[in-house]
């Protein structure tokens, strides 16, 4: 059991080093597990690179908030730039069996997605409260126009 982790801790490493090293590939076959897999689905959101990218939009988050326009696109190159400092890409299936490294520029749109995901959340459980308030408030107001 030992031996298989330390060989697959064995191959990580070395994959990491080929990565920073040497040329990007185009495409690969097997994604690592620096990689973020763009998608939609459990697959996508369990692997260990959509992780990691998950946990830098959550620290960042705060600042990304405060920032102006230009600032968030800042902020949301440093997290591309931070997965692939590790040896990571970001990579989209092709077909059945190929991935294909996207450009930067999709990266960025990924990130800054993942950003927005919060607001989002928070948005709909503020709507989820919106429409007893809004009803209540109309009651109110025919109430008080049948009183007049």
């Amino acid at each position: 059991m030992t031996d298989h982790f330390e060989d697959t801790q064995r191959l990580q490493r070395q994959r990491r080093q080929e990565r920073l090293k040497g040329p990007i590939r185009s495409t690969t076959s097997v994604p690592f597990c620096e990689d973020v897999l763009l998608g939609k689905g459990t697959p996508f959101q369990i692997h260990p690179g959509n992780k990691k990218l998950r946990k830098l939009v959550v620290d960042w988050q705060k600042e990304y908030e405060k920032a102006r326009r230009g600032g968030k696109m800042v902020i949301a190159q440093e997290c591309v730039a931070a997965i692939r400092s590790n040896g990571g890409l970001f990579l989209k299936q092709q077909d059945g069996k190929t991935w294909c490294v996207v450009d930067n520029d999709v990266a960025v749109t990924k990130v800054t997605a993942l950003f927005r995901t919060p607001r989002r959340t928070q948005r709909k459980r503020e709507r989820a409260s919106e429409p007893q308030n809004r009803l209540s408030f109309a009651k109110d107001s025919l109430d008080m126009t049948l009183q007049s």
